[in-house]
């Protein structure tokens, strides 16, 4: 069944629904969230404790454009769960036991990537690419290896 909401709708409710974690939870408090228009490899990414343990939890426009809303509030309690473990344990928790039981607590899926079926977007046509810049240094040392210099 196609999902009859709108991306302002569902950015409303996440939002909302955000603000209800915050209250829930002492450790989301300072937490913010924002919206990125450039993430398409990932549904979402918290950075615990920022600053002073000021959460940041970005989540993906194009996904949420793809996908129902359900499958983006599952990514913000994931991504929620990240800051919430990490503070409680004063460490980096990544996807071990302790992040489980946080998710758990939340209520969402314990699982590190999200399920096979959700839509993803297409990856930028336009890939970078980076061009080695050698330092001077590096320079003279291929040039000694290469015994033009002695």
């Amino acid at each position: 069944m196609k999902s009859t909401m709108t991306e302002k709708q569902k950015v409303k409710k996440i939002e909302e629904r955000f603000e209800l974690i915050k209250m829930k939870y002492p450790e989301m408090a300072h937490a913010r969230l924002e919206w990125s228009n450039r993430m398409t490899a990932t549904l979402g990414r918290a950075w615990p404790n920022r600053i002073n343990g000021h959460h940041l939890i970005k989540l993906s426009l194009p996904y949420l454009r793809l996908n129902e809303y359900a499958e983006t509030e599952e990514t913000l309690l994931h991504e929620a769960a990240h800051c919430i473990a990490d503070t409680r344990h004063k460490a980096r928790c990544m996807h071990d036991r302790r992040w489980k039981a946080v998710c758990v607590e939340i209520g969402c899926r314990p699982q590190r990537c999200a399920p096979p079926d959700v839509k993803r977007p297409p990856r930028c046509a336009r890939r970078r690419t980076y061009s080695r810049r050698m330092t001077l240094w590096a320079k003279v040392i291929r040039y000694i290896k290469a015994g033009k210099i002695k």
